[in-house]
């Protein structure tokens, strides 16, 4: 098996966007089905799904997630850990097709919002952690991390893209808030965190 870092995983996808000339939008809309995929697999039961996104490609991800659930007559509710005017290249792009579909969209931005945010994944049958992805560095701090913990104290099943948010992808170690995963979908290759403890335990 082929395991990378993050810093390989990225230059394996500018050789397939800037080499290959495969867009980076279609890698996204790709990593997304595969999810979707994964969630039609091992989750078949499960009807109502929130998808927590950040502002970065992970979040792009989920939001092709939570579209194409949507589209499948799943009840999808996406939470933006972020502001929408952080969103940038294909995320964006994504954020605003979501927009365009008019999916039920709730902004988590302060701590103010939180409880709010425990009332509605109280409903849900899978959690789908789009918060970060490779790019992550340093602890997770703040009403992000108290969305983490929100999200590990729910009896709801969790599914992370990537890896589990708060993870660090080379080093499978954790410095703050980190999902505790109960499946994880890595997109192209697995990173070396999914395997090195105490990483390899948060993955599902």
């Amino acid at each position: 098996m082929k395991v990378v870092t993050a810093n390989e995983m990225r230059q394996i996808d500018q050789q397939t966007i800037e080499g290959i000339g495969i867009p980076g939008i279609v890698l996204m809309e790709n990593a997304g089905s595969a999810v979707v995929r994964a969630i039609q697999r091992h989750f078949p039961q499960c009807k109502r799904f929130g998808v927590v996104v950040g502002k970065g490609n992970n979040g792009g991800d989920g939001l092709v997630v939570a579209r194409q659930l949507a589209l499948t007559d799943r009840a999808v509710q996406v939470f933006l850990v972020s502001p929408p005017d952080g969103f940038t290249g294909e995320a964006l792009t994504n954020l605003q097709i979501a927009q365009n579909l008019n999916l039920p969209i709730v902004q988590i931005l302060s701590e103010s919002d939180i409880e709010g945010f425990k009332s509605r994944i109280a409903s849900c049958d899978l959690i789908v952690d789009a918060i970060f992805g490779t790019g992550l560095r340093g602890a997770v701090r703040g009403y992000i991390a108290n969305v983490i913990e929100c999200i590990n104290a729910t009896d709801c099943p969790v599914l992370a893209i990537d890896l589990p948010s708060g993870l660090e992808a080379d080093t499978g170690m954790a410095e703050g808030a980190c999902i505790q995963a109960d499946y994880t979908v890595t997109i192209g290759l697995p990173k070396r965190g999914l395997l090195l403890y105490p990483g390899a335990d948060m993955t599902g």
